[in-house]
């Protein structure tokens, strides 16, 4: 039993008894199609397509979701907290997935992504209600080291979290 998950181990060598917190490491490799099941303490998706991450509270792991060779992926409603890596790691040819409505709370660094071609919000306007004020907009995720502005007080902040950012090295700041 490993306390803190896999770290970087994307291959076919995977010890699926691991757990993070008493919750599974999942583990899914050459899946197209399905949701990773509620109550995951680390997510791990390799050479896979069309898979929803959602609603999993993923901390103290040393990555709390990592995607390799995939796309399509869909990864909202999470919480990554305290992951010693990162929050959620992309590596390895992962294009064309959707990241919105997570939590990135005191990772070591929150994402490490090496591919430009992710989407970091909805693709749709999402009604949301802050400070008492209903508001229509795309949303992102929440950054926990966003040092930037919400001058508009609409619970956005005003620069992109990833704007500009080099993906090589996650010095990263949070959108609300």
């Amino acid at each position: 039993m490993v306390n803190n998950g896999i770290c970087w181990g994307i291959g076919n060598e995977i010890d699926t008894s691991n757990t993070v917190n008493g919750k599974p490491v999942y583990y899914w490799a050459n899946v197209n199609g399905g949701k990773v099941p509620n109550g995951a303490g680390q997510v791990i998706i390799v050479n896979c397509s069309n898979v929803i991450v959602e609603n999993q509270y993923l901390d103290n792991a040393c990555i709390g979701i990592q995607i390799a060779r995939s796309s399509n992926i869909t990864v909202k409603n999470n919480t990554c907290s305290s992951n010693t890596k990162c929050g959620i790691h992309f590596i390895w040819n992962s294009s064309n997935n959707f990241v919105y409505l997570n939590n990135f709370i005191n990772n070591t660094d929150n994402v490490y992504s090496s591919e430009l071609t992710n989407l970091w919000n909805s693709t749709e306007e999402i009604t949301y209600f802050y400070n008492g004020t209903t508001h229509e907009s795309y949303l992102g995720n929440f950054w926990s080291d966003y040092t930037g502005t919400d001058a508009d007080d609409d619970g956005i902040g005003d620069n992109p979290y990833l704007s500009g950012i080099d993906f090589e090295t996650c010095g990263l700041r949070r959108q609300k």
